[in-house]
């Protein structure tokens, strides 16, 4: 990986670790991140962690935005069912290989 792709995915796994940040600019977990003070300048973010097994996350399906917004109920209940969705796949995909999750994370990090 590319210094610059490290920095990146540094930057952006401080975001993807949490659940919501509507205004990140004032949200003290994101204020001084460099994707909110700098180049995009965040200011939205919602995310829903990705679990393939009980204790395994592989990642989080992440919603960014240059503008604060806000999430209805309704935004809040799509993101958790497309966030399950994608878990399922994930785990469906894995399946048919024959690993776990946690091993075919193992194994995808390796690569």
């Amino acid at each position: 990986m590319s210094e610059i792709a490290e920095r990146l995915w540094a930057e952006y796994e401080g975001f993807c670790k949490r659940d919501l940040a509507e205004h990140a600019i004032v949200d003290a977990r994101f204020a001084e991140n460099p994707l909110v003070t700098g180049a995009p300048r965040i200011r939205f973010y919602a995310g829903y962690p990705l679990h393939v097994e009980k204790g395994v996350c592989v990642g989080t399906l992440c919603l960014l935005d240059t503008r604060p917004r806000e999430l209805t109920t309704r935004e809040h209940q799509l993101l958790r069912d497309l966030g399950q969705l994608v878990a399922q796949e994930l785990k469906d995909g894995w399946a048919l290989t024959g690993r776990s999750g946690s091993r075919a994370t193992t194994d995808k990090l390796a690569e």
